[in-house]
């Protein structure tokens, strides 16, 4: 009986919570335009600069890295996800000629 009173609560609680954050997201969508929150305009220069880095910096030391794997210690699969060794399908048994 306890243990279905505290399964009641927490869905109680659960739903009387998530139901306020419901309305106020569809309150915020609403209004967006007029009341934007002025952080983005401070913070989109900053995840364009990483995105930049990743692709002009760290991907090309990373190729850079995996093609010295005895070195570098670069696994298989870091090179298929880096595109530098292509996927093999497996063999099929072959038929046997006896």
């Amino acid at each position: 009986m306890a243990k279905r009173l505290l399964v009641l609560c927490i869905m109680v609680g659960v739903l009387v919570g998530t139901s306020g954050v419901a309305a106020a997201w569809r309150h915020d969508f609403e209004n967006r335009g007029a009341r934007d929150n002025p952080a983005r305009i401070i913070v989109f220069p900053f995840f364009v600069a990483g995105v930049l880095i990743d692709s002009f910096v760290i991907r090309p030391i990373s190729v850079l890295a995996c093609t010295l794997p005895d070195l570098t210690g670069c696994s298989p699969d870091e090179r298929r996800a880096l595109g530098m060794e292509e996927e093999r399908a497996p063999e099929l048994p072959r038929e046997r000629t006896d």
